[in-house]
């Protein structure tokens, strides 16, 4: 006796085939990176200054001004622990500028109190000049942010996913032709406290010499023992006492 068995939710080897489905496709967005053996980017925040174990001030939180005319600012805010994340988009109003850090207001529209009961430490923030309206951080300029007074900062804080990789970072100036140019400084990433280390696992702490503002390339190292995956990312930078 032969039992026929009908497999619902099999495709065929060569495609999907929707022919008959009920539901039409409205949208998909879908990406792969074939640069990286991994996914996801490791850099999760990026600040000058030391972060503080005071609880988290909402109303101090402000990003160094790309001095573009236009364009998006895109924020991804997130708690170490994992269990808060936002991600924000700014536009770039034609206001007067003062010329100093551009406060990020809102920073969030329902979690003051969840936010506040972290220590500012706890949360990473990464800022970025949005290169198109997917708010993509591929290729973007990243905007440290500042947490107060600590505009002309000598000491700038990277955020990593480190994965329980060792990491280690190294920061360089820039040619006219946007290439390396020079090594300004460099650490080696510590443990980011103890806890859940969700999104988050290392802290980075570079000492800045004193330079004026500028484009600097931030290159990433993970090591995980048998090999060491590069990463390298662009930012603004606002003058160290040094």
């Amino acid at each position: 006796m032969f039992i026929l068995l009908t497999c619902l939710w099999c495709t065929s080897a060569s495609a999907q085939d929707n022919s008959n489905s009920v539901l039409s496709l409205a949208k998909i967005e879908e990406s792969f990176d074939e640069s990286r053996p991994v996914s996801g980017s490791p850099l999760v925040g990026i600040r000058l200054g030391a972060a503080k174990s005071a609880p988290f001030d909402l109303r101090r939180i402000s990003v160094l001004d790309p001095r573009s005319s236009d364009g998006i600012i895109c924020v991804r805010s997130i708690s170490r622990d994992g269990r808060y994340s936002a991600n924000i988009a700014y536009t770039i109003g034609l206001g007067q500028r003062s010329g100093g850090p551009l406060p990020l207001n809102p920073l969030t529209k329902r979690y003051d109190d969840v936010l506040t009961s972290y220590p500012e430490e706890q949360i990473a923030i990464r800022a970025f000049l949005a290169v198109d309206q997917t708010c993509s951080p591929a290729g973007a300029l990243n905007l440290p942010i500042l947490t107060g007074a600590e505009q002309g900062s000598d000491k700038l804080v990277v955020d990593v996913n480190g994965k329980s990789q060792a990491a280690r970072t190294e920061l360089f100036e820039l040619s006219d032709s946007g290439d390396e140019a020079k090594a300004l400084a460099s650490a080696v990433c510590d443990r980011a406290g103890s806890g859940a280390l969700i999104s988050f696992d290392l802290v980075c702490t570079l000492r800045l010499p004193k330079m004026a503002n500028q484009r600097v390339r931030l290159e990433l190292d993970l090591d995980d023992g048998f090999d060491v995956t590069s990463y390298t990312f662009d930012l603004l930078l606002a003058a160290g006492d040094g």
